[in-house]
């Protein structure tokens, strides 16, 4: 209850403040959106590489990672 009664936002002092955390949160959800985008980009990408699954299978390594280390290593290199 205190924190509420403290809360800063209750009263808006300027409406360009209101604004700008409205542009901001949009520019959030867009670049969530994009994240969301490259991530499935890269897990279609990754499956295509037969190293993938082999990687994957070592035991603490998910979707992630194995990419990550392809990336790093090649897919020719294992």
């Amino acid at each position: 209850m205190a924190a509420a009664i403290n809360n800063p936002f209750q009263k808006i002092t300027y409406q360009s403040h209101l604004i700008s955390l409205n542009l901001y949160v949009d520019l959030l959800l867009q670049y969530q959106g994009h994240l969301a985008y490259l991530e499935k980009q890269i897990d279609a990408l990754s499956a295509e590489v037969e190293e993938y699954s082999i990687i994957q299978s070592i035991p603490g390594i998910g979707n992630k990672i194995a990419a990550t280390i392809l990336s790093e290593i090649g897919e020719h290199a294992c």
